[in-house]
């Protein structure tokens, strides 16, 4: 779903997937990383890349491996607070 403010969109994202655990948090948005086979590992390298680009911000949680995941990502609305 997505949500704003005066300031700010908000994109959240949840799914039951295979979410992550603790120690894999460090690495989530690593460039190559990933849980899948036949996989290139560059989406949320990208989603973050991209956020941090136009001055955004995606956090993230997981209540822990098997058990699914929640991004969010804030986007600024207007380019003031981008420079």
């Amino acid at each position: 779903g997505w949500n704003s403010d005066k300031s700010s969109f908000f994109i959240a994202i949840e799914d039951n997937g295979v979410g992550f655990s603790k120690k894999e948090e460090a690495l989530i948005f690593s460039k190559g990383k990933t849980s899948k086979e036949n996989h290139e590992g560059l989406g949320l390298f990208y989603v973050q890349e991209v956020a941090e680009m136009v001055h955004g911000k995606i956090s993230f949680k997981s209540p822990g491996h098997n058990l699914g995941a929640t991004f969010k990502i804030s986007l600024p609305k207007n380019d003031k607070e981008r420079s």
